[in-house]
């Protein structure tokens, strides 16, 4: 990548002249060539939506209208393309046999070359347009650091895009526009297809160029999958990422049905892809229905407090809007929430196995007419819409009505127990796993759909999704974006799952992270094979063969302030999906051997324990220091929380009025002061009477008082396709006129506080030149000025006005009409200032776990030291 963030390539011909030498670098192309991307861009998994269109961007920057058609030469080849969304970061090629495969990190909506999505379809990066798709107020981009894939072929030592076949007409890869419509490479104007560059948009938060990509093998020959790996940004953890290889070598996020013999003695050996007989006992195949790595583990809540800790997250207060949540239980005891936000909302179950969801309200609950089981794992799930509940028992709808809802300010989200206004009024008692809540109403088809499989943890909708695979530790980590972690308590175990829940056949996603360390470099992923000597075929001494495929993926990290080089070794099922990861992860630190030191390094060491021992004392008070700030991380997040709507409101607000001419009080200044009769004039000044009709002067712009600023107000007349205001004196409360409403050249100015609207004596237009304004009555068509011939500081309406400095002001803002700059500047202050705090208080808790994990590190560092050197 150059500069310009232009992907180029050379390729190794070694076809040349053995003059060359034999060196193989005199043998790659001297003039590497810009990669080719296309001009499309489709979302994997969204294949019915088609593709979105680039816009033609002409040389010089400007896009071209839609109509227009510019040539090769007048088009620019990187604006055009999906090259433009291509981030100034590390990317990755890899090659699966047939294509050169190149998969890079996307720009953000910030990235000056971004695209935003338009309303008719297709994309844009014009400003001026008005046709944009919005969320809220904000325009949607098209991409949003993500990650995108392009396929190439290398053809006669170049390498070009891949062709496909679309219908000619509507240039849809699925969709005909008519009966009528055919098959090609080409539309009707002869323009060939391109394989879109796809968009994996359930890759998200990426930064810095930090994935990695492989290709792995499954027990079918010529079956595989592919394994990505991204650090998600936003949580800090990396995902991992399993998806099918469709048929022509792209993404199938549906997913193909395998099939396996129905003696689970014989299931290693037999996984096919269509159904059939088993070889081994000739009964027919059973699909595949993956266990492991899903459903790992479970959480077994019993004794006297059991219960996970959600806190009181934003994104867990529904107040009232639609919202959904699911989950698996197999409970010992039929009674008891499942979850529940204090009286606000709890999904629970009945001594006599029924489901109900629940409201502080009335009426109180919405009860299930099915009934579940003791000891056996069941599916249970609530929807609310804002008006109507639902409760659903193993996918099918079993109850419903009408219930309000009824927030509980303060109250916390907890998983197995109920706590209202400081006392606890149930628990559950039991296993439960796969919890998820929605901030949407989930149908009846998706709870079915969706039930019996993990989900990736992007999906529309899904605020917290709790798989609890940990197996270990305190915490059960949200699989979403919003990193909503709880916290178990003493009464909670780690537990094996039998709950009926798979691996999606075409999408699986794991995340975990490295105690202790983050990630602060890109990532590199290799396949490779364990091989051992084996005896094959009529030979009788054993030969190298591979044996099982296993996937390495390493990164630069940093391990307290220490960088470190982390590598993660996977091993590969059958089915090509790596073996699962821990949501936590604490690889071993390797350290060199200790013994043969010389006297040298003793000597070196020796300054390392001295070194050590100030610096291991001065972690505990540092810590404890820091640790009072740390503490005050959810009393600054509120305070910021509580300040951040009001403030976001009344920042709309000025920065929708702050433009307007209408919204200012000003002073009114000549461009150049004049001098006349020994005083130098320059700002307009309206005379106070208490007459109707008062005099305006021209005084020197050191004047103190009153009387010299102006407001300007809008009419609803308008002349030569300019709008009309009125000046308004804003001590006075008098409008600027004409005197006499005369015509003539030199008419003098006055203020009257009677206001006539239609009068065009009283109407002027604000004519600007620069950072200067005409001031132009809509009677006379003169402007306003003191003319260079002038003998005393009155202003007067002139042709000379028109054109001359003479007839040139300077609008100076002194404040917006209504005080809403004032209020914006304070508000301002009090947002910065919260959002500071809150940084701080953030900052300081990271560096009270970074020095804690110093503090462990330390006194292993100092021992090591000290056992070398009494060695």
């Amino acid at each position: 990548m150059d500069a310009s963030r232009r992907v180029v390539y050379s390729v190794l011909d070694l076809s040349g002249p053995p003059a060359k030498g034999e060196a193989d670098t005199a043998y790659w192309s001297e003039n590497p060539a810009e990669l080719p991307f296309p001009r499309e861009l489709a979302e994997v998994g969204h294949a019915v939506a088609g593709a979105t269109l680039i816009p033609t961007v002409k040389r010089g920057g400007a896009e071209a209208a839609a109509a227009e058609r510019p040539t090769a030469v007048e088009t620019d080849p990187f604006l055009s393309t999906t090259a433009r969304l291509t981030a100034d970061t590390p990317f990755h090629v890899i090659s699966d046999g047939t294509y050169v495969v190149v998969l890079r990190q996307s720009v953000n909506e910030t990235h000056p070359d971004a695209v935003f999505k338009l309303t008719g379809g297709g994309s844009s990066g014009d400003a001026s347009r008005n046709d944009y798709v919005l969320s809220g107020t904000k325009k949607v981009p098209l991409v949003r650091d993500t990650l995108l894939c392009d396929r190439f072929l290398l053809v006669d030592g170049k390498l070009k895009p891949v062709l496909e076949v679309r219908y000619k007409r509507s240039r849809h890869a699925t969709l005909p526009e008519s009966a009528k419509d055919s098959l090609g490479t080409e539309d009707m104007e002869g323009r060939p297809f391109y394989e879109p560059t796809q968009e994996l948009s359930f890759v998200r938060n990426l930064t810095q160029g930090r994935f990695a990509a492989v290709l792995v093998p499954t027990a079918i020959s010529g079956v595989q999958r592919w394994q990505l790996f991204a650090h998600n940004d936003a949580t800090g953890r990396i995902d991992s990422f399993s998806i099918e290889q469709g048929a022509q070598g792209l993404f199938n996020t549906q997913g193909t049905r395998f099939y396996t013999s129905p003696d689970p003695l014989h299931r290693d050996a037999v996984f096919e892809r269509n159904p059939g007989n088993c070889p081994f006992t000739g009964r027919e195949l059973v699909p595949v229905t993956g266990s492991g790595g899903q459903a790992e583990t479970e959480l077994r809540l019993a004794g006297t407090d059991p219960h996970v800790d959600l806190g009181d997250p934003a994104a867990l207060r529904f107040g009232g809007k639609p919202y959904s949540i699911e989950a698996w239980v197999k409970p010992a005891e039929l009674d008891g929430p499942v979850l529940a936000r204090g009286a606000a909302y709890q999904l629970a179950l009945s001594p006599d196995g029924t489901v109900y969801l629940a409201h502080n309200a009335n009426p109180w609950l919405i009860s299930s007419s099915d009934k579940i089981s003791k000891d056996v794992y069941s599916h249970i799930a609530a929807t609310f819409d804002g008006q109507t509940a639902r409760v659903y028992v193993n996918g099918s709808l079993s109850g419903s009505g009408d219930m309000p809802f009824v927030d509980e300010a303060g109250a916390v989200t907890l998983i197995g127990k109920k706590v209202h206004q400081g006392r606890t009024i149930g628990y559950f008692k039991g296993a439960v796993d796969e919890v998820r809540i929605w901030n949407r109403v989930r149908s009846a088809t998706e709870l079915t759909e969706d039930m019996n499989h993990r989900l990736i943890g992007n999906e529309p909708g899904l605020v917290a999704y709790y798989r609890f695979d940990e197996g270990t530790g305190t915490t059960a980590y949200d699989q979403t974006d919003n990193a909503l972690h709880g916290t178990l308590s003493a009464d909670v175990q780690w537990t094996g799952s039998d709950a009926p829940v798979g691996d999606h056949p075409g999408v699986r996603r794991d995340s975990f992270v490295l105690k202790g360390r983050s990630v602060v470099s890109g990532m590199s992923a290799v396949l490779y094979h364990q091989q051992e000597n084996a005896v094959a075929g009529y030979r009788p001494d054993p030969k190298p063969a591979k044996r099982q495929a296993r996937v390495m993926l390493a990164f630069s990290a940093k391990y307290g302030q220490n960088p470190c080089l982390a590598s993660l070794d996977f091993a590969v099922g059958r089915d090509g999906r790596l073996a699962q990861a821990p949501d936590v992860l604490d690889p071993a630190v390797l350290k060199r051997p200790a013994k043969g030191q010389d006297s040298e390094q003793i000597s070196a060491l020796q300054q390392v324990i001295r070194r050590l021992e100030p610096e291991v004392d001065a972690l505990p008070p540092e810590i404890a220091r820091r640790d009072a700030t740390a503490g005050t991380v959810a009393e600054r997040q509120a305070e910021h929380d509580r300040l951040k709507a009001s403030f976001e409101d009344l920042e709309r607000r000025y920065l929708a009025e702050k433009d307007l001419v209408t919204s200012w009080i000003y002073n009114v200044d000549l461009k150049t002061p004049r001098v006349v009769k020994d005083a130098t004039v320059q700002r307009l000044y309206a005379v106070p009477s208490s007459s109707n009709e008062a005099r305006v002067l021209l005084v020197p712009a050191s004047t103190t008082g009153q009387w010299m600023t102006w407001r300007v107000e809008a009419v609803s007349d308008s002349q030569d396709g300019r709008p009309c205001y009125l000046l308004v004196s804003h001590d006075r409360n008098a409008d600027l006129r004409v005197a006499g409403d005369s015509t003539a050249e030199n008419a003098q100015l006055v203020t009257v506080l009677s206001r006539e609207w239609s009068n065009p004596s009283e109407q002027f237009q604000l004519v600007f030149e620069g950072e200067y304004v005409r001031i132009v009555n809509r009677r006379s068509r003169l402007a306003i000025g003191l003319p260079s011939a002038a003998q005393n500081q009155i202003p007067v309406q002139s042709s000379e006005h028109l054109k001359a400095d003479s007839g040139l002001f300077r609008l100076t803002r002194l404040s917006m009409r209504y005080g809403l700059d004032v209020h914006y500047v304070a508000a301002k202050g009090k947002m910065d200032a919260a959002r500071a705090l809150l940084q701080e208080a953030r900052t300081a808790k990271q560096r009270v776990a970074e020095l804690q994990l110093t503090l462990t590190a330390k006194p292993e560092d100092f021992k090591s030291s000290e056992t070398v050197v009494t060695l």
